[in-house]
């Protein structure tokens, strides 16, 4: 509860503390259970009737309210327990589980002897098995509800009562004396003595007349009914109380002893609250209260016109002997209150105080409470009034005003709930008029405590002061009044450490008082006292704070609170503390530790650990069931060959469609084989750290055993988030990467460590400590072994950095990842113990074929009947780099080659395939197996790497694929190359004239001599030609068709190869056929062509693909037996050669024949014809149609000189028209048609004659032309 709550002084203190060895968290447990049953009604309470002052019947609405303590009060109010009885502890409450090692009668008397000073002893049980019969002892249950609970602080409420009663009774023959500490607590007297002379310098208290024997009897009543009047508040008979506190005010005012009629006066306005909190109305005693507040019965005005006028300032504040400011007293008959938000200045028109407003009456009291502590002063004996008592009546008053303020200035159940039980209350809006209490008033009188000389009273008050007066300026938002608040608390407490020695500062210098200082100051500034707490508000405040904090712990040597305020700093401000800040609080946790080794800091950064992936660093996968379904022991480049599961097309592509998240398995480890983790760490600090152990934490213990926890930085490898990375150099267990279409949809990737040495597990050996240097992540590899079979979850990792104690950290940040995996049995192991090739190096020539052997050693104890092989070199990754980034933007035909050199050129072989099957079912234990491998040189090959999978598949889910790695060290030179080609047209007569002398056609005019019977215009010459770039004699072969050439090439010389070349029927091709895809991708409309332009690109895509197929090409070197294949794909075919090589669908044939008979001139040379003048001849036609439909058209006929510089239709006579139609029939189908034209000559010279075909729907056919030379 709070301690300067207005009805503080009607609160019993109830010391709680634990029984039984009771843990913190089953004591705090039990305590939250009993603290809702902290207000207990009188018609609840059951006690004997004997009682003589404090029997609960006499007051059945009465409440007896308990302030539950887990500290005792502080030994400095000890000598206010007669004054003001409410500080003293009455209840000790022992709580724990019960024992029956401990009989409730001897925890009784053990806390008997621990507390004597307290009147009451109970003992709560929980989990009692019967329940007590002795008075003081109660049980309870965990789970039994509220009215359990309620009952048994009944009962606590009644024991009370009863102890009260005869504690009350021992004051009936004792005089009473004024608080006199055992330290001079009147250092404010110092402050307030000038200013009270000013204030009351018109009023001198009334002169008795009467004895001074008399005059002390009338002291001695007043003082025990102010007295009583406290018990009673403290019992809950809050009538009683206010009928106390008036007939003190009558004695007490009569023998002027103004500091116990100020504390009456006080508990008149405490009574008045409580009765209107339990609803029942008080009545004030017109003449005793106004003569104590000073109104006179002539000047007692109606307060209707004044109750709720806001008041205003009265006049300015004093000045004290130290500058510092007090509250204001005015003794004249209007009262004036030290404080202007208590004053009372307005007139009074009626005479009946009932009708005042409770906060009117709480206004007008404490003005005169403080007007009467502030008379005390001049009694230089006992009878001043103490620091603690005079700040704290003002606390509560402000306290009082505070929650009616915050309550919209009116006083309704839920404020009476606030003030009593001191609840929070959200701030309600303010009224337009009539408040009782304004924002401004609050804050002078705020100010008015802020502005005492308070430096000389204990600091323990001091701190408790400023801290209440910190938490008003957060009620009313002042942020920045609270830190310049706590920052002068702080600034005094350090001082004070700092100048005193541990004997003047008392109880301060425990670490408890520090801790429980600390704590409230904290909980005020919203620092939170555990580093895992989050903090709020401004961090520059409240950093220097904590620094005198440390401050302080260091002045105390307090080790413990030191490092738990160095760790805060680190953990929760680094952000705002710099360089030298940080290395300063480092150095302190490491001069802290060396001075206690027994302790030992957390470490500062939660997110120590930003990261961690499983390391691949050999090859496992789960087997997919197709694969083990196959016969034998032997497949090569099992993920292509086995038909991945098909799936409906999608009729278009939908770029809007949500793609399903792919359910990543999870991998699969073997039990006692070593993997690794891969870690980042982070260091946010400008100093380095040094981490001196890593340990993986899994779900239950013993599931993983870390071995070589400290390994230094490794460069990156290969992890399980599918990032692939291979290293270069001997031969090693790498990670298995696969060319695209070997990649199965199937496979569940894992990871495991395969040692061709040995299979011994690595054991732990201590290493020096790993550095994460200053403001940056590194990153450190962990070996671990599995222990257990099944599923295991590793949910952090136990980290120990140097000076702090071992931590688990969780992974990652802000979302915490669990890296998660199974553990099958012990898999079969095989090893490559031999290769035929020194070193892995390998020097070919492109399309060179070699094989070489290796050997593989099964040294586990496990079978393995399941064995195949994949292959992958350096040119799979440009290539499919180059079809990710362009594939789009390149047209098909050219993504078709790409992606035929990515996957169907083909550069690796099994050659004993056959033989290890039939001799080699299985590999036993301890069993040898040899491999003859064949490789071919590509060209831009720079490595390559040979895949062995193995497995047991008879294990079924346990099972799983393991892999060996092959690296290969490759260099290609180049060998035989085509480096241009050409396609040209063949025709009648064209070696009609040819001698020879000339290879290649000689070649062409031989296959045309003996093969008279064929059409030369059926036929092209393909002219290619090689090249050998290497430096070797080369033989090469070049076959075309049915044709074969060979040629011996010397180094860096040239060939040209000329063949005659059926053409190719272009009705037997699709051409226009969509141009495939070999990864199977989605086609796409390229709209940066045409049309026409992409038909055309498919015709000349499907024409090179059938003619490539006609031809092949090897070559040999002539010193030793290396040979190879030429790479026939270097051909490129223009549309020009393309439209040379396939025979066209429409043919047109020209002849000359002799006008007169009718007979068909025979041509010399290159169709050239020779005519007379003046002698008709006929031009005949004859079209020819070899497609499958009927073609309409015009033939037209062209006509000109040799040289075509001009037309000649002058020089020839034409019976005719140079346009002749088609018929209306045209050409059927695989018939001709022969059209005459007639023609005279009518000069010599030489002409040609062209004629051009215009078909309706295609393309003109150009006929070849005729010479004509006339004579």
């Amino acid at each position: 509860m709070d301690r300067y709550g207005y009805t503080a002084p009607a609160r019993v203190n109830v010391l709680v503390v634990p029984v039984h060895d009771t843990s913190e968290d089953d004591f705090a447990r039990y305590l939250a259970q009993l603290r809702p049953c902290n207000e207990i009604r009188l018609s609840d309470v059951s006690v004997a009737s004997t009682l003589h002052y404090f029997n609960p019947q006499a007051a059945p609405n009465g409440r007896v309210m308990f302030n539950l303590l887990t500290s005792a009060v502080d030994e400095e109010s000890l000598f206010l327990h007669d004054f003001e009885p409410f500080r003293k502890t009455f209840v000790v409450l022992g709580v724990g589980r019960y024992s029956s090692d401990h009989t409730p009668s001897t925890t009784l008397d053990k806390l008997k002897k621990r507390y004597p000073g307290i009147p009451v002893h109970n003992l709560v049980l929980f989990d009692a098995p019967t329940q007590s019969s002795e008075s003081q002892v109660f049980t309870l249950t965990d789970h039994e509800p509220l009215t359990s609970a309620m009952s048994v602080m009944n009962d606590v409420a009644s024991n009370f009562l009863q102890a009260l009663d005869g504690y009350a009774s021992s004051f009936a023959n004792i005089t009473l004396r004024s608080p006199v500490s055992i330290k001079n607590s009147h250092t404010l007297t110092k402050t307030i003595n000038h200013a009270h002379k000013r204030l009351s310098g018109g009023f001198k208290p009334p002169t008795s007349n009467e004895p001074s024997k008399s005059k002390s009897a009338i002291r001695h009543s007043g003082r025990q009914a102010k007295l009583m009047g406290n018990f009673f508040l403290l019992a809950g008979r809050y009538q009683d109380a206010l009928a106390s506190f008036t007939d003190a005010l009558t004695h007490l005012k009569k023998c002027d002893d103004f500091l116990w009629l100020g504390s009456a006066l006080e508990g008149v306005g405490i009574a008045c609250v409580l009765l209107q909190y339990i609803h029942q109305s008080y009545q004030l005693q017109k003449n005793i209260i106004c003569s104590v507040l000073h109104i006179s019965h002539r000047r007692f005005p109606s307060i209707s016109s004044s109750t709720h006028t806001p008041t205003t300032p009265s006049s300015p504040q004093p000045e004290g002997v130290h500058g510092s400011r007090r509250p204001s007293v005015d003794s004249s008959s209007v009262s004036t209150s030290p404080r202007v938000s208590i004053s009372s200045t307005s007139s009074f028109n009626a005479a009946d105080l009932q009708s005042l407003a409770l906060p009117e009456v709480i206004k007008l009291v404490s003005s005169r409470v403080v007007h009467y502590y502030h008379l005390s002063i001049n009694d230089h004996d006992e009878n001043v009034v103490p620091d603690v008592v005079y700040v704290d009546s003002i606390l509560r008053t402000i306290k009082f005003m505070l929650a009616v303020y915050l309550g919209g200035n009116d006083v309704n159940p839920d404020v009476l709930e606030a003030i009593v039980c001191s609840r929070q209350l959200q701030p309600k809006p303010q009224p337009a008029s009539s408040a009782y209490f304004t924002r401004s008033d609050i804050l002078n009188q705020i100010e008015g405590v802020f502005s005492l000389s308070i430096a000389d009273i204990h600091l323990v008050d001091q701190c408790r002061i400023y801290s209440v007066l910190a938490s008003m300026y957060t009620d009313l938002g002042l942020k920045r009044k609270r830190a310049f608040i706590l920052r002068i608390l702080l600034a005094r407490l350090l001082s004070e450490l700092e100048t005193r020695s541990d004997d003047d500062l008392g109880p301060l210098s425990s670490a408890q008082s520090l801790h429980q200082i600390f704590k409230f100051l904290f909980d005020t500034y919203a620092i939170p006292y555990e580093a895992k707490e989050t903090p709020k508000s401004w961090a520059p405040l409240q950093i220097p704070l904590l620094k005198l904090g440390l401050r302080i712990g260091e002045a105390t040597d307090d080790y413990e609170f030191s490092l738990r305020l160095c760790n805060l700093l680190l953990s929760k401000f680094t952000h705002c503390l710099g360089e030298e800040d940080q290395a300063s609080i480092r150095d302190k946790v490491t001069r802290v530790v060396g001075t206690r080794p027994d302790m030992a800091a957390e470490y500062w950064d939660p997110y120590l650990v930003r990261g961690a992936q499983l390391v691949a660093v050999g090859g496992d996968d789960r087997i997919p069931s197709p694969e083990l379904l196959r016969q034998g022991l032997v497949g090569s480049s099992p993920a292509s060959s086995i038909p991945a599961p098909t799936k409906t097309p999608e009729p278009f592509f939908d770029p809007y469609a949500k793609k399903e998240p792919a359910k990543r398995a999870d991998p699969v480890f073997i039990k006692e084989e070593v993997y690794q983790l891969r870690v980042e760490l982070q260091n946010p600090f400008t100093f380095p750290i040094y981490v001196n152990d890593i340990t993986m934490v899994t779900d239950e213990p013993g599931k993983v055993r870390t071995v070589n926890t400290c390994v230094a930085p490794s460069a990156p490898g290969t992890t399980m988030n599918g990032n692939k990375h291979v290293g270069s150099g001997g031969l090693s267990m790498g990670a298995k990467v696969r060319p695209p279409t070997q990649i199965s949809a199937k496979s569940l990737r894992s990871v495991s460590t395969l040692s061709i040495a040995s299979d011994e597990v690595p054991q732990s050996s201590p290493t020096p400590a790993l550095v994460v240097p200053p403001q940056s992540t590194e990153t450190f590899e962990v070996s671990f072994v599995p222990q257990v079979l099944g599923k295991a979850v590793v949910t952090g990792l136990s980290v120990t950095v140097a000076g702090c104690k071992s931590q688990t950290f969780a992974i990652g940040h802000p979302k915490n990842v669990e890296i998660t995996f199974r553990v099958i049995p012990p898999q079969p192991k095989l090893s490559l113990t031999h290769m035929s090739v020194a070193n892995g190096s390998l020097m070919l020539m492109e399309g060179e074929r070699t094989q070489f052997k290796v050997h593989l050693s099964n040294y586990s104890q496990e079978v393995v009947n399941y064995l195949s092989f994949s292959f992958w070199d350096s040119t799979i990754e440009p290539l499919t780099t180059h079809l990710e980034q362009q594939g789009t933007q390149l047209p098909a035909s050219e993504v078709y080659e790409l992606e035929w050199l990515l996957l169907k050129q083909g550069g690796f072989r099994i050659v004993n395939k056959d033989e290890i099957i039939k001799n080699h079912q299985t590999i036993e234990p301890g069993e040898q197996v040899e491999v003859q491998v064949e490789v071919v040189g590509k060209k831009n090959m720079r490595k390559a790497r040979i895949i062995l999978e193995y497995a047991n598949k008879d294990g079924g889910e346990a099972s799983l694929l393991r892999y060996v790695t092959i690296p290969l060290s490759v260099s290609v030179v180049p060998s035989v190359e085509i480096y241009s080609c050409d396609v040209l047209p063949l025709f009648r007569g064209a070696f009609d004239h040819y001698k020879g002398g000339y290879g290649q056609l000689d070649h062409i005019s031989t296959f045309l001599k003996e093969n008279p019977s064929i059409d030369p215009s059926e036929y092209c010459v393909f002219i290619a030609d090689i090249r050998n770039p290497s430096g070797e004699r080369l033989e090469a072969t070049f076959n075309c068709q049915s044709q074969t050439g060979v040629v011996s090439l010397e180094p860096y010389k040239s060939w040209r190869f000329m063949f005659p070349v059926k053409k190719i029927d272009a009705n037997s091709l699709d051409t226009e056929a969509t141009i495939p895809s070999l990864r199977n991708k989605q086609f796409v409309k390229n709209y940066n062509m045409t049309d026409e332009e992409e038909m055309r690109m498919r015709y000349v895509f499907w024409v090179r693909q059938a003619f490539l197929e006609q031809i092949s090409g090897t070559w040999q070197v002539t010193s030793n037996p290396r040979s190879g294949l030429m790479d026939a794909r270097q051909i490129r075919l223009t549309p020009r050669m393309v439209d040379t090589l396939v025979r066209q669908p429409f043919k047109v044939e020209l002849s000359i024949a002799d006008g007169d008979t009718n007979e068909q001139l025979t041509h010399h040379g290159d169709s050239e014809y020779s005519l007379e003048l003046d002698k008709f001849y006929l031009i005949r036609a004859v079209i020819t149609n070899d497609s499958d439909t009927t073609i309409h058209g015009i033939l037209r006929h062209t006509p000109q000189e040799g040289t075509g510089a001009r037309a000649s239709d002058r020089r020839i006579l034409i019976n005719g028209v140079l346009q002749q139609p088609l018929g209306p029939k045209g050409v059927a189908p695989g018939e001709s048609l022969t059209l005459e034209l007639a023609f005279l000559m009518l000069e010599r010279g030489e002409y040609t004659w062209h004629s051009v075909l215009d078909i309706v729907g295609h393309e003109s056919v150009v006929s070849f032309g005729v010479a004509l030379v006339a004579k």
